[in-house]
């Protein structure tokens, strides 16, 4: 006798309906051996070890960040067992230790150790710190916690050129503000900072300068890369309408990314310096616990809050640094201590243009 008319159809939907039945088991039985509660639980364990371990021992203790990844992966490849443990042992009443568990969890256990040697094993775990001797200004000898030199971002910063008729030249203000970042970054213990100065002059010196073309940023990562520096930053300052218009670029040196890009107008230009600071210090993973428990002084407190005075402080600098005038950059120093009397960075800068100026006679 043969099949009856929509046969087929019944029995199509027969099997689905048995498949749905199949699929809510499953889930039922998942519920009851409570394993849905246990991942849960394992879950919400994970991430209050992640956090202990971020914010406790690498923030808190500067403890290398490695151990952020290792309790990711540990945490990871600890699954397996977890679900074995709450299949078999999650449902209410007496159980036994079978041989799935037996085998199971020894196996996931060794192949968790050996894929964590196997990543980690040739890694510094220590801590990103280390402590030094050092006199304080009373003579006595102090502890002092500080960085090790392989945890310090290298970091040039370098001027911003600009194009122009006569060709390519570096504002006197892209220099202000250069000056100005190199000595607000200078107090990140993390950072190892290349002040533009020193920069410009290697320049020079290897004939990376050109007349009519600005540098290109390939050239300035050949140049990071010849001093072990993985960033470097071109700020930029301009004047319109009565306001100061900042920019700040960080540039990864190995792959010529563009981390950060940040600009800002304002009556003056120091403020926005410390907030651009704070940000680039955010792009280059510094945490935020870590920066709001540093020493961090406003740029016009390691400087000068007054422009003409920082003006003439950076024409002495070129002066001195760039077109080695010794007459001319006493006379601009100068005249930056005769407006700003306290202008501490200044006063250093006139001793070192006297003692050089007696050299050169």
């Amino acid at each position: 006798m043969g099949d009856y008319p929509g046969s087929g159809k019944n029995e199509t939907k027969q099997n689905s309906i048995e498949a749905f039945k199949d699929k809510r088991s499953i889930i039922i039985e998942l519920w009851d051996r409570r394993v849905f509660h246990i991942i849960g639980i394992y879950l919400g364990g994970s991430w209050a070890m992640l956090e202990f371990v971020s914010s406790f021992l690498v923030d808190r203790f500067y403890m290398s960040e490695q151990w952020i990844s290792i309790s990711f992966v540990l945490l990871i490849s600890l699954i397996p067992s977890v679900l074995m443990v709450a299949w078999f042992h999650g449902r209410p009443g007496p159980d036994t230790w079978n041989k799935i568990e037996k085998i199971g969890i020894p196996i996931n256990l060794a192949i968790t150790v050996a894929l964590l040697l196997g990543i980690y094993g040739g890694k510094d775990l220590n801590a990103r710190t280390e402590e030094m001797r050092v006199l304080n200004e009373r003579g006595e000898a102090v502890i002092k916690t500080v960085p090790k030199s392989e945890y310090k971002k290298g970091i040039a910063i370098v001027f911003n050129q600009s194009s122009t008729d006569t060709g390519i030249v570096i504002n006197a203000l892209d220099m202000v503000v250069a000056e100005m970042l190199y000595h607000d970054l200078r107090q990140e213990l993390f950072f190892s900072v290349q002040d533009p100065w020193n920069q410009q002059i290697r320049f020079r010196q290897e004939g990376s300068e050109s007349d009519d073309q600005v540098m290109p940023l390939t050239l300035i990562r050949e140049h990071c890369k010849q001093q072990f520096l993985s960033y470097f930053i071109i700020p930029s300052l301009t004047f319109s309408n009565d306001m100061y218009h900042l920019k700040i670029r960080l540039y990864d040196a190995d792959r010529l990314h563009l981390l950060l890009e940040y600009e800002s107008s304002s009556e003056l230009p120091f403020s926005p310096i410390d907030l651009a600071t704070r940000k680039i210090k955010t792009a280059l993973k510094i945490s935020e616990k870590h920066i709001d428990e540093s020493t961090d002084l406003p740029v016009a407190e390691l400087m000068t809050a007054d422009m003409e005075a920082l003006m003439a402080y950076i024409k002495a600098m070129e002066a001195h640094l760039l077109l080695h005038d010794y007459a001319l950059a006493t006379t601009h120093i100068n005249n930056a201590l005769e407006v700003d009397a306290y202008f501490a960075q200044a006063m250093l800068r006139q001793v070192l243009i006297y003692m050089l100026s007696l050299i050169h006679i």
